[in-house]
């Protein structure tokens, strides 16, 4: 199944949700490209981005899936033929028979078919809740999904939470002090951070 994206052309598939687990008419979320980078997949509720993957780094295959501890494999290889891009979810050989789904709830799934239930077996699933959520932490916060005792969102040094409450989502952090742009501000790099 490929999902085609050019970013010339500024078009790039969409694959949308159900609107409920009854109801196949079209949903608020859907997974694709960035047609305005071509750069990374993303997911949105509607027109607001909920996720997005890290930039493309040039390599064909992305990414792999493989269940329990079986050769049962999904691959995502991304190809490009001059503008067009295509990204394609192939199954390894001798595999069970699988597929990707954009769940009503917001998820992306990678399903698998028991034979044993009769059923699709949900066997991976993105976005999760905490840190791999589009902008969790607000303005200025991030996220550091690490520390098990502490809060997920943090402010960098010379950062507090935005107005005196914690950094997450719709409040994020705030300068301590303004930026005078003179020789006693810096850029300050931040390692293991995903933009």
């Amino acid at each position: 199944m490929p999902m085609r994206m050019n970013p010339r052309k500024g078009h790039a598939d969409r694959l949308f949700s159900w609107k409920g687990p009854e109801d196949p008419s079209t949903g608020d979320f859907s997974i694709g490209g960035d047609a305005s980078t071509g750069l990374q997949a993303m997911i949105w509720h509607g027109s607001s981005v909920v996720w997005r993957s890290t930039a493309w780094s040039g390599n064909t295959v992305l990414s792999s899936f493989t269940w329990s501890n079986s050769n049962t494999a999904i691959i995502v290889k991304i190809a490009i033929d001059g503008d067009d891009m295509s990204l394609t979810f192939d199954v390894a050989e001798g595999s069970s028979a699988m597929n990707a789904r954009m769940s009503y709830m917001g998820k992306n799934e990678y399903n698998i078919w028991s034979s044993t239930a009769s059923k699709w077996v949900v066997f991976y699933t993105y976005p999760d809740s905490g840190c791999d959520r589009y902008a969790a932490c607000g303005p200025f916060g991030y996220c550091d999904g690490t520390d098990p005792a502490g809060s997920m969102c943090k402010c960098p040094d010379g950062f507090e939470p935005h107005n005196g409450t914690s950094p997450s989502g719709s409040g994020g952090c705030a300068r301590k002090v303004p930026l005078g742009c003179g020789s006693e501000d810096q850029f300050v790099t931040m390692q293991a951070m995903k933009s």
